[in-house]
């Protein structure tokens, strides 16, 4: 029976309905409330200014590049730099962008229009982007002289810290800005030569970009060059003579060119012919291989140019590289050679969108260059258009060949003017790609050799190589590399953003799974420096002090934390969510998602002054200063505006205040018992086995544990650790006390001066909230979090909202939210991720969903249960949620607020419990249960609930109090329900639950009915794939391995007979990630063994179903499926 609040709604329900009404259609034409969100920032110069990207409004696609700067003043500013409506007018709004940009962005999952990327030279002052496939250049040159007004930016935000906010060596005016296109006639007479621009990069030193069109390397002087008359007498032939194996430079040694570069004699005579215009190179590795005859392109400018203020460029064009494929005959042949640009998997799978890399000094270049011939063709088409032609393309499906991957080396040559004048040293970079054939990963650090990740098929083995650049010797010759470091893991080798990386001093950071330890680490120089339990997901700054990385510390939140070599941390993010962050000089922006606030916050902030000898932009000084509300006072009394994350509340100061000498001392105390915690107390009787607490090195048996010597340890019932519960323990062991360290390390950050400040120097941080102008749904999503079942699942219960007619439902329906797979995860702390799990509430469905086993954040062996059978873990972790959420849901009712408001106990034990202060029984997780024979014992200490007889178990009930407390406060955050009023969660109905899903939840979803329809009686399956045979090979054999009996095992196409519940099937036919072909061969299938089903094909719809009409349609259509289905 469904309870609704009477039929004379207030005006307050009618609103809130009628967002959730809207929400579909909302959700579709705000992008999913990105538009007009800042995103995309990096920090640059000295950190008082930094780039991001936003566009204008809630439902304006159409991106512009913006800077957020502080003045010398200290008062904040936001400039657009270039906006594409000003460049393009009335075209910005409708894109006409390459095929091969379209598909980067879909491997970026990248939505918006116009600037949707940008590069930026080292100090900050030029960037280059594209829009609709041609290239700018914006230019920010700084004024010295203060402007009129209150300082406020174009938006009219500014002055965020007050004009006696410390000064900072920030600007004292807003700057010039000039944007220009970089192409002119030159580009649209030979757009076969110079099109179509992909990948703009601009040289570190400002002077140079690099593009490619797919087939040429292509680099545009933009540098300033002093007035000539003729400055095509630049272009100069190549002083060399032909080698065997090379060319001989000007003085007279032999560079060694890779062999698809080498110069045959011919090309030596078209050089002779073309002196002091063209120096064009062409050459073959092998007459008979016409896949890699490579050419050197110095073209000849064209005549003309674009006619404007600025100086032509046609001369400043130079095609570096290029490929050509003729067939035996010599005529044009299909080119499956690729130069500059990342192969499929490499964008696809390991994160990696680059395909060519600048030296940090601006001579040298790194590239890819991958030929296809040996992947399979699939052909993608639009049925909805007989005319329109089928687009082939190379795949690299599983168990099949992947793309052949080479890099080559390159030293540039520039005159004293910064003119390009040819290429003085290239070579292929050498190493076993036949053993090793990814190229995960590519970093460049000054001052060094760049360094390559490479892995093997099976990701089992990895090598971080060294590129011989710089400073090439006769054992060490230009191209060579050499192995810093290898990895080995008998499943697979995870990819971490950012890594491996090179510190400005020469000390190399790798990504390690630490199976042991169960936790994904960091090492330098092999040693380990990450805390057990804290998971890292991705490096955003490598220094000499630290490295700034989003680290996962609770599986829900992706904080951004400072990780010193020797082993301190200290939090930048102390509110859970998804965040990110970049850093530069003395500068931070820090950005991400929470449950706090429905959207993007972005804050950019600035330490307004250093100790003159230490230029660390990783350690954060105390604020000289007492707190207000929202901030902290200066020390010239002026409020200071701190991001979030480092605001002070005159409790928590307080409470600083009180505790700092205590918490110094337990943490010595700590350090110095927290190994003996777990081991035996040596003045216990040795026969009193229920005080016998040791360290456990041993496997659970029943009753107890086996000891280190073999010999079974009685353990009061109330502690006997359970297999799961000893994993929990050994985890979150190390993790408690990391977190523990990170509080003391970030409060002593945020509150107290930094050990080796001089005397009396102050600093202040200077910070700005960059302004959001994107949509709110409209509601506050209505979630608990909560652990299911045995495998203790984070999950997320989402209820109908307050005002909604389902709110005081006794029963509703189960819908399973799931994405389930490996390499993600959902329930996480940002709002965002729930607001579609609201609408669905408010249709009458309780919302769950719950990460299993494979996805991310709980550490690797958590990862890697899925490994070679993904099909039946992941449905057996969905089928464990369900079969545990009633209790669950009786278990949050029954406790309500009191299991978020755990107290320290000083109270008498009873049965089940411990009588708080009040007199009122508070129940404690089982392991802490008391027992009688352990109420007797607290009778003996009189005063000590859970105090032993000595210093030992004293400190380990200290201990235990703080996990406890860590885990309220976790608690507090993850589980209370927002929205509620205090109205219990509606019991599940497990005769009637149904399954949502895209991607591998599609996969999940069209499972869950196939061989779970005892547990799941409908399900809507998005874009799922069915036979993994036909998805790619970097993920798929990652997790499946290279054994066909496994794909035939996981797939599943061959349980269509097993049918017997409501299935609809989506699937969009343009998606080149996970082809439509997957559904369609489930539907025949499904046919051939007559079971009846819906398939909704989307006709130009890819992976990402960015059409409003699609987009909005989608969620009623399959709500109103399951509402039949479930009937």
């Amino acid at each position: 029976m469904v309870g609704r609040r009477g039929l004379h709604a207030g005006a307050g329900i009618v609103a809130r309905m009628s967002v959730i009404d809207e929400f579909p259609r909302a959700k579709a034409r705000t992008l999913r409330f990105t538009c007009g969100a800042p995103r995309s920032a990096t920090v640059i110069g000295d950190g008082s200014e930094a780039l991001f990207l936003r566009s204008d409004g809630p439902e304006d696609l159409v991106t512009a590049l913006w800077l957020s700067w502080f003045d010398a003043d200290g008062r904040h500013h936001e400039t657009k730099l270039a906006d594409p409506r000003d460049l393009l007018g009335a075209h910005a709004d409708s894109e006409d962008v390459p095929a091969e940009e379209k598909a980067r962005r879909e491997r970026a999952r990248e939505g918006g229009t116009g600037i949707v990327s940008y590069s930026v030279c080292e100090d900050g002052d030029r960037v280059v982007f594209t829009i609709n496939g041609r290239l700018y250049l914006t230019e920010i040159d700084w004024n010295d002289e203060m402007p009129e007004g209150d300082g406020a930016g174009d938006d009219g935000t500014g002055d965020e810290t007050g004009d006696g906010a410390a000064r900072s060596r920030g600007h004292v005016a807003a700057p010039d800005v000039a944007t220009r296109e970089l192409a002119g006639a030159w580009l649209d007479e030979d757009p076969a030569l110079y099109t179509p621009v992909l990948n703009p990069r601009i040289s570190p030193d400002g002077d140079h970009v690099l593009y490619t069109t797919g087939e040429r390397l292509m680099l545009v002087d933009i540098g300033d060059w002093p007035d000539e008359t003729d400055s095509r007498s630049r272009w100069r032939e190549l002083s060399a003579e032909p080698t065997e194996g090379g060319v001989a430079g000007g003085d007279g040694v032999a560079v060694n060119h890779p062999p698809a570069l080498r110069a045959t004699s011919r090309q030596r005579e078209e050089v002779e012919e073309t002196r002091g215009a063209i120096s064009r190179q062409r050459e073959e590795v092998d007459e008979t291989d016409s896949r890699s005859r490579w050419r050197e392109l110095s073209a000849e400018p064209t005549e003309g140019g674009h006619e404007d203020d600025y100086e032509p460029l046609d001369d400043r064009v130079t095609a570096i590289y290029g490929v050509s494929v003729e067939d035996e005959d010599g005529n044009p042949a299909e080119n499956t050679w690729r130069i500059g640009l990342a192969e499929f998997v490499a964008g696809e799978e390991m994160d990696r969108y680059d395909g060519f890399w600048w030296a940090p000094d601006s001579h040298h270049v790194l590239f890819e260059s991958f030929n296809t011939a040996d992947e399979p063709t699939w052909y993608i088409a639009d049925p909805a258009d007989p005319e329109q032609p089928a687009a082939g393309r190379r795949y690299p499906r599983a168990l099949t060949r992947n793309a052949d991957v080479y890099l080559t080396a390159l030293t540039l040559d520039f005159d004293a003017d910064g003119r390009y004048t040819g290429i003085l040293a290239n070579a292929d970079v050498d190493w076993d790609n036949e053993s090793y054939e990814y190229v995960a990963a590519v970093r460049w650090t000054r001052g060094h050799d760049p360094i390559v990740l490479v892995q093997n098929r099976r990701q089992t083995r990895d090598q971080v190589l060294q590129v011989t650049v710089a400073r090439p010797t006769a054992d060490h010759p230009f191209g060579s590399t050499h192995v810093m470091e290898e990895h080995a893991n008998d499943q697979w080798i995870d990819l971490v953003a950012g890594t491996p990386a090179l510190t400005p001093d020469g000390r190399l950071v790798s990504a390690w799974n630490d199976m042991a330890g169960d936790t994904n680490r960091l090492t330098v120089d092999g040693h380990a420096f990450t805390p057990l339990g804290w998971n890292v997901r991705t490096v955003l700054d490598v220094t000499d002090d630290d490295v700034l990385a989003v680290v996962q510390r609770d599986a829900r939140s992706f904080d951004v934390v400072s990780l010193g070599y020797d082993g301190s941390t200290t939090p930048v993010t102390t509110t859970p969510g998804v965040w990110t962050a970049s850093r530069a000089g003395r500068g931070i922006v820090v950005s991400g998602r929470s449950m706090a606030v429905p959207g993007v916050t972005m804050e950019h902030s600035l330490a307004a002054a250093l100790d003159a000898n230490d230029g660390s932009r990783s350690r954060w000084r105390e604020l000289s200063a007492e707190p207000t509300e929202g901030g902290v006072v200066g020390g010239d009394g002026v409020a200071v505006n701190h991001p979030p994350a480092l605001r002070a509340t005159s409790r928590q100061r307080e409470e600083v205040e009180e505790t700092r000498d205590a918490v110094f001392r337990q943490r010595e105390e700590v350090e110095e018992t927290r190994d003996a915690v777990f081991r035996q107390r040596e003045d216990v009787d040795e026969t009193e086995s229920r005080s016998r607490w040791r360290e456990l090195s041993a496997e659970p048996t029943e009753g107890g544990v086996v000891g280190g010597d073999g010999v079974a340890v009685d353990h009061p019932p109330a502690l006997r650790a359970t297999s799961r519960q000893r994993e929990e323990v050994e985890v979150s062991r190390g993790a408690a006390s990391c977190q523990r360290e990170a509080v003391e390390v970030s409060r002593d950050a945020v509150f107290r001066q930094r050990e080796g400040d001089a005397a009396g120097v102050t600093s202040a941080f200077l910070a700005a909230t960059i302004a959001n102008h994107a949509a709110a749904p409209g509601f506050t999503p209505n979630v608990t979090f909560t652990r299911l079942g045995e495998h203790r699942l984070y999950t997320a219960i989402v209820a109908p909202s307050a005002n909604s007619p389902y709110a005081h439902a006794e029963k509703l329906p189960v819908l399973m939210k799931p994405y389930g797979g490996p390499g993600f995860q959902q329930v996480v702390a940002a709002q965002s991720y729930y607001w579609d799990a609201q609408w669905w509430a408010d249709q009458g469905f309780l919302v769950v969903t719950a990460d299993g086993r494979g996805t991310t954040g709980r550490g690797p062996r958590w990862d890697r249960e899925i490994f070679e059978n993904m099909k039946d873990v992941t449905l057996a972790d969905q089928v464990e949620a369900v079969r545990a959420l009633p209790d669950a849901v009786a278990a949050l009712n029954a406790d309500g607020e009191s299991r978020s408001r755990r107290r320290e106990l000083s109270a008498e034990p009873t049965e089940g419990g411990v009588v708080g202060g009040d007199g009122v029984a508070v129940d404690h997780p089982p392991a802490l249960r008391a027992t009688s024979r352990q109420r007797e014992e607290v009778e003996e200490t009189r005063g000590a609930v859970f105090r032993q007889r000595e210093e030992v178990e004293e400190t380990r009930g200290a201990v235990f109090r703080q996990r406890e407390e860590v885990e309220v406060s976790r608690d507090a955050v993850f589980r209370q329900r927002e929205g509620m009023g205090g109205a219990p969660i509606p019991a599940p109905d497990l005769d009637r639950v149904a399954m949502i899903g895209w991607s591998y939840g599609g996969f999940l979803s069209a499972l869950a009915v196939l061989d779970a329809p005892d547990v799941f009686a409908a399900a809507c399956a998005g874009a799922p794939p069915t036979d993994w045979t036909l998805y790619d090979t970097h993920y798929t054999e990652r997790y499946l391995g290279l054994d066909p009996a496994v794909y035939e095992r996981n797939s599943i196409v061959a349980d269509a007979p097993k049918l017997s519940r409501p299935l609809m099937i989506i699937h969009g036919f343009a998606d080149d990630n996970v082809t439509i072909a997957h559904s369609l061969r489930l539907s025949q299938a499904l046919m051939a063994a007559g079971r009846p089903h819906t398939f909704l094909p989307l006709t130009g719809i890819t992976h990402m179903t960015n059409d409003e009409t699609v987009a909005e349609n989608l969620l009623t259509l399959q709500r109103d499926f399951l509402k039949n289905a479930l009937a």
